[in-house]
């Protein structure tokens, strides 16, 4: 019989030359097959020939057992295998149809029968409950699971984490809490190449796959070892080819008369889902070279339904005579200039300030709803708006020899995203989201207990968005003035804020993107009753200068009506007498954002008897605060009340505007006895990790687990 015991994500990683050593979580996605070969008493057998075989690839590994008769072949795919061992003297043993998933651990005891090596026994697996030997909480989902549940979780990756237990959504849509952890403290990796974000401390959504190309989405929700630097782990595994050919062609279609009447609406609202793909996989030479990939579109339309507070037709012309507040009275509409109220409420045409009509005109519609002189919801509608997704991935395995293998991945995705803005009038907003992510790992076993692992990856994510509107040219069209000569010509336009009335605005213009290179090198060592595993990782964090610090939107003012001078906030919007107002002349730069994060660590499986494992380690993390590239940043240091630069290039590009207010000494970090980076690096990040797993029963039915562990959240952009 085999039992499955999730245990560490990846194996040993081990560089010496990379002296650069980094904090990253880095991991492997292969499992591990052991387990001890005995007779019918028993008693071990040592030298048995143990062949673990994968059942799509005809992919195999031989090892023999040791003086105890225990065995272990790791650094294997996820998938179904075969379990064949042979000694003479012996009946051949086979054990077929064992699943095994990512950062694994099956048990698969080898009991061998006296009579002749011609004769075989052959057992057939059973799906375990329970891990075993695992101080980790962690559950596997394979695609077939997430295929047939009723749920449709297509148009967001991360809706399958909803199936496991332990998980929950946050704030964003591709924010998840593993355990009642922060989202900060979970990491989500693809094939062992992480996909957090640094720029948005969030995850790189759109990198990862469609779910027609995974495999399985392993969970470790607590107790994990010091191969991983967070306390909560998402490992997304994709599929690879197999000898047989594979393919598959969907399309899912839902409209609104397919789904049910929310209880309190009228009507079913609109809503109209396509999504399509297929995906093909097979070998390019049998039990050698195979190819996988997958594409899918998916495309969303649904309805805005807008409910605006806007002005009256009575407002619009000036007359405030039919206006009450909410206790029922009139609203008296005071004269700032000539002091008093204007006579009846009424501010003549006259003194209506020819701008603010045009903004009106301009974005604010007609009131369509409710009582004629009522400014609250009275403006309803239904808009059609759409969003969408296309993910395209490839992958190819080859088997380059018995002892080395090798797997390569491309991944692409475009998130067009068009729902509408604050008004119909101004349109919808363009926001085109990608993601990019390749990576390439090679296994070599030097000796059956003796196996390294090197994997090189890049994720790039990339998130234009910005409004309809042209900047330049609304301001030409309002007439607008006392703003710079030299405004950004970009897709932006003023703020108007109208306390009680809807907003005129539209999302701010930005183009943040961002690349991570990793590097991980692992490398495993099996001794006896002892599974050490060293390793490093690197990565080093990239916003490529597309990110602007301050929006080029904010250049074009933000004006606030409040009513401080009228008694109403849309009578001080009709005379043009703003307060608030604010606009910013600079500042409107690219951000070159870096930092490179090392992580060692070092970890040794002990298998203390049947019943009892334990497993001890020890990770160091060094993960240094981001640096400007051209050190445009600055901290206050509220001890002195001076602002600190990082040097004098830095203090050479402050603004002359803010230089001309001395609003505070500015210093050079170096004067301040600061480091350049402005925050002082933590050097003794050091997280000791254990982990115990006791089968109180022999039937493995009842096991107690136990772990502690010392984990650090890392700098993100921005801190």
């Amino acid at each position: 019989m085999y039992k499955v015991q999730k245990t560490r994500s990846e194996s040993l990683r081990l560089m010496a030359a990379l002296s650069l050593a980094a904090a990253l979580n880095a991991q492997t996605t292969f499992g591990t097959i052991r387990g001890r070969a005995v007779d019918g008493s028993g008693a071990a057998i040592p030298g048995v020939r143990v062949t673990v075989k994968n059942a799509s690839t005809g992919i195999a590994k031989t090892v023999t057992s040791d003086e105890s008769g225990a065995y272990e072949v790791g650094y294997l795919q996820p998938g179904a295998y075969a379990v064949a061992a042979e000694k003479t003297g012996f009946k051949q043993f086979q054990a077929k149809d064992i699943p095994l998933s990512a950062n694994a651990v099956v048990l698969a005891e080898v009991r061998l029968q006296v009579g002749e090596v011609t004769e075989s026994v052959t057992v057939s697996g059973e799906s375990p409950v329970i891990t075993t030997e695992s101080a980790q909480l962690s559950q596997a989902k394979t695609q077939q699971q997430y295929l047939d549940a009723p749920v449709i979780a297509r148009d967001n990756f991360y809706n399958v984490f909803s199936m496991i237990p332990g998980t929950q959504p946050i704030d964003f849509a591709y924010e998840q809490s593993f355990a009642g952890g922060r989202s900060n403290a979970a990491d989500h990796t693809v094939d062992g190449i992480s996909m957090n974000s640094v720029l948005f401390s969030a995850v790189m959504g759109p990198v990862n796959p469609s779910l027609e190309f995974i495999q399985e989405v392993n969970v470790q929700l607590s107790g994990n070892p010091a191969e991983f630097g967070s306390p909560g782990q998402a490992t997304i595994v994709t599929r690879g080819g197999a000898n047989q050919f594979h393919g598959s062609a969907i399309w899912y279609y839902n409209t609104a008369g397919m789904n049910a009447r929310a209880f309190f609406s009228p009507a079913r609202p609109f809503a109209v889902t396509n999504d399509y793909g297929f995906n093909v996989s097979g070998p390019v030479f049998r039990n050698r070279t195979f190819y996988s990939g997958a594409f899918e579109g998916y495309k969303y339309r649904t309805a805005a339904t807008p409910n605006y507070n806007l002005p009256s037709r009575s407002l619009r012309a000036g007359d405030f005579s039919k206006l009450r507040d909410n206790a029922g009275r009139p609203v008296t509409i005071q004269d700032p200039l000539a002091g008093g109220a204007f006579p009846g409420s009424v501010i003549p045409a006259s003194r209506l300030n020819a701008t603010a009509v045009k903004i009106q005109d301009r974005f604010y519609p007609q009131p369509n709803f409710g009582d004629a002189e009522s400014v609250a919801g009275n403006y309803r509608d239904t808009i059609k708006q759409g969003s969408g997704r296309d993910n395209l991935d490839v992958r190819i395995d080859h088997q380059v020899s018995a002892k080395n293998a090798l797997f390569a991945r491309l991944g692409a995705a475009r998130v067009p995203t068009a729902p509408l803005e604050n008004l119909p009038t101004i349109g919808f907003r363009i926001q085109r989201r990608q993601g990019r992510s390749a990576l390439i790992s090679d296994t070599h076993i030097f000796r059956p207990s003796l196996i390294n692992e090197f994997r090189l990856g890049v994720a790039r994510n990339y998130n234009p968005r910005q409004g309809p509107i042209h900047g330049p040219d609304i301001v030409k069209e309002l007439g607008l003035t006392n703003l710079s000569p030299n405004l950004p010509a970009v897709n932006a336009m003023p703020v108007f804020a109208i306390t009680g009335f809807q907003t005129i605005s539209q999302i701010a213009y930005n183009t943040p993107a961002e690349m991570n290179y990793q590097l991980q090198d692992n490398i495993s060592l099996i001794r006896g009753r002892h599974t050490l595993k060293m390793g490093t990782a690197i990565a080093h964090h990239y916003g490529y200068g597309a990110i602007y610090t301050v929006s080029p939107t904010n250049a074009y003012g933000n004006v606030q009506f409040s009513g401080n001078y009228t008694n109403n906030a849309y009578g001080d919007f009709l005379l043009g007498i703003p307060r608030p107002a604010s606009v910013t002349v600079s500042g409107f730069v690219r951000d070159h954002s870096t930092n490179t994060d090392v992580a060692l660590f070092l970890q040794d499986d002990i298998k203390v008897s049947r019943r009892l494992s334990v497993n001890v380690g020890l990770r160091y993390e060094y993960n240094p605060p981001h640096r400007e590239q051209e050190d445009r940043r600055a901290s206050f240091d509220p001890w002195t009340g001076r602002l600190v630069v990082p040097n004098e290039q830095a203090r050479k590009q402050i603004s002359s505007a803010f230089l001309a207010g001395n609003l505070a000494p500015i210093i050079t970090a170096d004067q301040a006895g600061w480091p350049e980076r402005l925050v002082r690096s933590d050097k003794n990040n050091f997280g000791p990790r254990l982990g115990l797993a006791y089968k109180l029963t022999s039937d493995n039915k009842t096991v107690a687990r136990a772990a502690y562990g010392i984990f650090y959240i890392p700098y993100r952009y921005g801190m």
